[in-house]
C-alpha cells in the first residue's frame, strides 16, 4: 500500500470515503496496493508531501516511516526528540526520531494528522512505511473475510 505524509499546518478539506470491497481471484496479482500513500506536512501542498509504498500493520500502534522518506520531506532527524520503540513483544529495540506531527494519507481513505510519526533506519522496514492503528482509528474500518473498508 502507498502511503503519504504530510507536515501538519492546516487540515485538509473533509470528503466522503469511499468503499472498498475484496473480490477472490484465481489471478495472481501483485500484493503492494495499486494507490500510493502520501506523507507530508501540508495536505494541501504536493511540494510538501511524499509518496511511498506502505504495508498497513493492525497489530502496530505507531505509524513508521522510512528515514528515506523523512529526508524527502525535508525534516531534520537531529532535531526531532526521540521516542523508545518497543517490539510487539514489550521489549525495547531502540530510540529512533519521531515528529510532532504529519499528516498520512492511505488511498482509499481521507487524510488524517497523526501527533507522532516515529522514522527508522532505511534498512529496517520492508516497506517505506508502516501505517499503524493510530491513522487506522481515526476511521470507521472493518475487516471481514479478505475485505477491507469503511463502515
Amino acid at each position: 500500500m502507498s502511503l503519504s505524509c504530510i507536515r501538519a499546518h492546516s487540515p485538509p478539506a473533509q470528503r466522503p470515503l469511499s468503499v472498498v470491497s475484496a473480490k477472490r481471484s484465481n489471478t495472481p496479482r501483485d500484493p503492494r496496493p495499486q494507490s500510493p500513500a502520501k506523507v507530508g506536512q501540508d495536505p494541501t501542498n504536493a511540494n510538501s508531501t511524499s509518496t511511498c509504498h506502505a504495508l498497513i500493520d493492525t497489530g502496530a500502534t505507531t505509524t513508521m516511516i522510512a528515514a528515506k522518506v523523512a529526508e524527502a520531506l525535508d525534516l531534520d532527524l537531529d532535531k526531532l526528540d526521540t521516542v523508545e520503540v518497543r517490539g510487539f513483544d514489550g521489549r525495547v529495540v531502540g530510540n529512533h526520531p519521531a515528529t510532532d506531527s504529519l499528516w498520512v494519507s492511505v488511498p482509499p481513505f481521507d487524510s488524517a494528522k497523526l501527533p507522532e510519526v516515529v522514522i527508522v533506519p532505511n534498512n529496517t522496514l520492508n516497506y517505506q512505511a508502516i501505517v499503524g492503528m493510530d491513522y487506522l482509528q481515526c476511521f470507521k474500518i472493518a475487516i471481514r473475510h479478505g475485505a477491507f473498508g469503511q463502515t
